[in-house]
């Protein structure tokens, strides 16, 4: 959810793959955010990430992290970005309106 006030909360519990492993992935964040139009800069975030696959705990890296601006589009009830992790890596995200 981004607020009106500059404020948001995300999220996520899902499936992920890494390679040919199924896992499951939840996480929470929150910070303040910057709308640049077709990107947006999160600032002040705080959260947890987790990832199981195969039974084992996988470390995620956080938005924590993030300090570009993060291209995003809006298509209907959707909301979907790409940011960069460390290491050249990209992940995209798809949120639904509730």
């Amino acid at each position: 959810m981004f607020g009106r006030d500059g404020t948001f909360l995300a999220t996520l519990v899902g499936r992920c793959r890494f390679q040919h492993a199924s896992g499951a992935v939840e996480g929470e964040w929150a910070g303040e955010y910057r709308d640049e139009g077709d990107a947006f800069v999160l600032i002040g975030v705080r959260g947890r990430i987790s990832a199981e696959i195969q039974g084992m705990s996988v470390p995620l890296a956080t938005w924590e992290r993030v300090t570009a601006p993060v291209p995003y589009r809006v298509a209907g009830g959707e909301l979907t970005f790409r940011f960069p992790m460390p290491g050249g890596a990209t992940v995209e995200l798809t949120y639904q309106a509730a």
